[in-house]
């Protein structure tokens, strides 16, 4: 459901002037390679998934379900900022890069991003 929101988007983005300008940053096939992804799943929208979001567990094994791996952007968007799952999520992305360097610190600036 998250990922068939932002399809439509990157197609229109593709058809008009602005991917000139764009085109150097996303992959051609951005709108393929796009995961949204909510906590709980499209489940979730459906059913309430009560105490889903109080786990950093469910954060960490939605990130692995989907096959994200170091070097894959990753936007973590939490109202509060203290939803424990959309914090499980980002530092498990973050555990990929290792052992914190300033070097791991670096590259993973470059994709992870906690909003």
């Amino acid at each position: 459901m998250e990922s068939a929101i932002w399809r439509p988007f990157w197609r229109k983005v593709k058809s008009s002037h602005l991917w000139n300008k764009l085109s150097q940053y996303p992959p051609n096939n951005i709108e393929k390679k796009l995961i949204g992804e909510m906590t709980g799943g499209d489940r979730a929208l459906i059913s309430a998934l009560e105490g889903f979001e109080d786990l950093q567990l469910i954060g960490k094994l939605q990130l692995q379900d989907r096959g994200v791996q170091k070097g894959d952007v990753v936007f973590c968007i939490t109202e509060g900022g203290e939803t424990s799952s959309v914090i499980g999520t980002i530092l498990a992305a973050a555990e990929q890069y290792g052992e914190l360097t300033e070097q791991t610190i670096q590259q993973a600036r470059k994709n992870l991003y906690f909003i």
